[in-house]
């Protein structure tokens, strides 16, 4: 799985977009395929379909049966549930920081456009853009955490491991 700092800006206005649609049911918001955001609880596909969930507390399901876990097990499920969240705050912090950068460049152009300063146009696009660039990056540093996460939890969870899905090239690049 593969996840360029376009494709994460991209995934954010996505993530932004569903967080904030139909607000009388709960929304799936995809973290970064396959794992997910359904209410409080974060669910990831494993190889052959298989569905994980995970809430608040550390609690972890399999394909909808309760999964027993030892206390060193549970803090390492609740660390990946906070990651995984975390990753999903992140995603649509960036999304509304897209979207508004969006705004703000048509804005600008308008401007620059109607007052002759074409010239100022894209040094304040390239400005806002940065920022945006910052909070992408950060977006990528989670993906980072999340796979640390993930990673102790197969370890300590044999169960979870065909739910190892960020790998290395997804967090490396990430960034490019």
């Amino acid at each position: 799985m593969k996840l360029p700092l376009a494709s994460a800006l991209c995934l954010s206005l996505l993530v932004a977009a569903a967080g904030s649609a139909c607000s009388d049911r709960t929304p799936e918001v995809h973290v970064i395929a396959p794992v997910s955001l359904s209410g409080d609880r974060i669910q990831v596909r494993g190889q052959g379909g298989a569905l994980a969930e995970i809430g608040p507390d550390g609690a972890l399901s399999i394909d909808g049966r309760a999964v027993a876990l030892a206390p060193a097990q549970l803090d390492a499920s609740r660390r990946y549930y906070v990651q995984a969240m975390g990753m999903t705050q992140d995603g649509i912090a960036v999304g509304k920081a897209g979207a508004a950068l969006a705004g703000k460049a048509v804005g600008n152009v308008i401007s620059g456009l109607t007052q002759g300063d074409t010239e100022s146009i894209e040094r304040k696009v390239e400005a806002d853009a940065k920022e945006v660039e910052r909070q992408a990056l950060r977006l990528c540093e989670r993906m980072a955490s999340l796979r640390a996460a993930q990673d102790e939890l197969a370890g300590a969870l044999p169960a979870f491991q065909p739910f190892a899905v960020v790998d290395a090239d997804s967090v490396d690049d990430c960034k490019k």
